[in-house]
């Protein structure tokens, strides 16, 4: 989650204060998308066209950076999923097991991360 905020206070810190965009981006992670155009103009004190736009930014960065996180989810699973095929393959069982544990908690894991961040 930290690094997704600070991607966000990075990549548009050329057009707006670092501080407002890593709070907003806070708001859109924990509160959801909903919530930021209100934190905006309530707490922030922007009008809400700008409010708007910003949103727009954000939606659309935070998807790249979902994209990006679900590919290092997939990557990861391949590498585990691979070292358990041939692990089932040579009949080390044991050797295939060490390494499908893990493989089923980033299973889980990235379907937790798929249930939180839809990729549209």
């Amino acid at each position: 989650m930290i690094d997704r905020i600070l991607h966000i206070g990075h990549k548009f810190s050329g057009e707006y204060n670092k501080e407002l965009l890593q709070r907003t981006a806070e708001v859109y992670i924990y509160k959801g998308p909903g919530a930021v155009v209100p934190h905006l103009t309530e707490k922030e004190n922007m009008d809400s066209d700008a409010a708007q736009a910003l949103v727009q930014k954000i939606v659309a960065e935070m998807r790249n950076v979902n994209r990006a996180v679900l590919l290092q989810y997939l990557v990861l699973l391949l590498v585990f999923l691979t070292v358990v095929a041939f692990g089932l393959i040579s009949r080390s069982y044991i050797f295939a097991t060490f390494f499908a544990v893990p493989a089923i908690a980033l299973l889980y894991s990235m379907i937790k991360f798929l249930r939180r961040n839809p990729i549209r």
